[in-house]
């Protein structure tokens, strides 16, 4: 199967990831995390790429594992060659009007679609869209959009795009209870609260641009229970040390969403 490319910014890990990696190759999906051999080391993650040629024809699934802080760069649909991207795979771009208020979402599973008749393994009529069909399991996030039709979006690309712009904010999420994830992201306020406010200081290693995320978990009993869940589903995985995450929205109400992917289900499904 032959894809499609457009030009991307270029980007690279200082630690040499995918760098002596011998074929040219796409980020294909995400697989479960995992703990770290290093205690209180930023969790690991298996990611499946598929193998691409310079004529863009797209070749078999192999498994790699890296930290979990460098999806931020290893967007699914991005082409590494020698440890460098500068192009991906050029899905179709929409926006999307969705809720993320309780009731116009749920969290999904690969099986639930199969059943449901709206496999992903369609999308490009290509047996291997998905890497190993009958063992990998994932969780998605689906939005009911208000045309009756539907967008999927898997679990940890939400964690890793909306959980914040610091990549130490996902980090810390993932490493830590709660207690101490307070001490690692916020430091003590100089003065008490005055009532209807939601001050906040936090560590130097977080963006400026979270200072929203970080006030709703301090402060909003909805957004900390998000919060408080991504590491909780280590403490109650079936599988010690490692799981599948869920990911589900830290905020309430309507928004806009941009997305790139592809359509299932005969378009009903994005």
């Amino acid at each position: 199967m032959t894809v499609s490319l457009k030009q991307s910014r270029t980007f690279s890990f200082h630690d040499g990831t995918l760098k002596n990696e011998a074929e040219r190759l796409v980020v294909w999906w995400y697989g479960p995390i995992f703990k770290n051999n290093r205690l209180r080391s930023v969790p690991k993650i298996h990611i499946f790429l598929r193998t691409i040629d310079h004529e863009n024809n797209l070749g078999g699934v192999m498994r790699r594992e890296t930290v979990l802080t460098h999806l931020g760069l290893l967007r699914i649909g991005s082409v590494w060659e020698k440890g460098v991207s500068s192009s991906r795979i050029a899905y179709e771009e929409r926006k999307f009007s969705v809720s993320f208020s309780p009731g116009g979402w749920r969290i999904v599973t690969l099986d639930d679609l199969r059943q449901s008749g709206r496999s992903l393994y369609t999308a490009f009529h290509d047996s291997n869209y998905l890497p190993q069909k009958n063992q990998h399991k994932t969780y998605l996030i689906e939005f009911d959009l208000p045309d009756g039709k539907h967008l999927l979006i898997p679990c940890t690309e939400f964690f890793i795009r909306v959980y914040g712009r610091s990549s130490e904010i996902k980090r810390v999420l993932a490493t830590y209870p709660w207690e101490e994830v307070k001490k690692r992201l916020y430091r003590p306020l100089d003065a008490p609260a005055s009532p209807g406010t939601w001050p906040v200081k936090f560590t130097y290693h977080v963006h400026k641009h979270d200072a929203i995320l970080l006030a709703h978990m301090l402060y909003d009993p909805y957004a900390k229970r998000a919060a408080k869940y991504i590491y909780s589903q280590f403490e109650t995985s079936s599988t010690p040390d490692e799981m599948l995450l869920k990911a589900t929205p830290w905020f309430q109400g309507s928004g806009e969403i941009s997305v790139s992917g592809v359509p299932i289900d005969g378009g009903n499904t994005f």
